[in-house]
């Protein structure tokens, strides 16, 4: 085989790798608690998880910091708001090297829950 050849099949066979090995990443950050999971699918290289809450999005991100730094995450933001009619909120976290952002928002009673995880911080972290 001439070397291009050999080099496009190592390049596919690489991308093929990262491609399927990447939503295991998602098992590295526990679910938020009493959310029901939707979807999965790989993002950038990492991990995107759509859940679906009963729960406020303050509520969410309050419980989901707790859940996490207990798992030994370190927070580095977090914030949310709203009203009786809805809100949203968020965090970023880092552990080891790996990388989450999860966002939350809707109308009280139906949160959606965006949770994305990267092996490393990306340039861009939009989940």
């Amino acid at each position: 085989m001439p070397r291009t050849k050999q080099f496009y099949a190592l390049i596919v066979s690489l991308s093929a790798i990262l491609f399927f090995a990447s939503p295991a990443l998602a098992a590295d950050a526990p679910a938020p608690s009493g959310a029901e999971k939707v979807s999965e699918q790989p993002r950038r290289g990492g991990t995107h998880t759509l859940y679906r809450s009963s729960k406020s999005a303050t509520e969410i991100v309050q419980a989901y910091q707790t859940t996490l730094e207990s798992d030994g995450w370190t927070i580095q933001s977090s914030g949310s708001g709203g009203g009786s009619y809805g809100g949203g909120g968020g965090l970023t976290a880092s552990k080891d090297s790996q990388y989450l952002v999860m966002t939350a928002g809707g109308q009280a009673g139906a949160t959606n829950i965006d949770l994305c995880v990267w092996p490393s911080k990306p340039s861009n972290d939009d989940c």
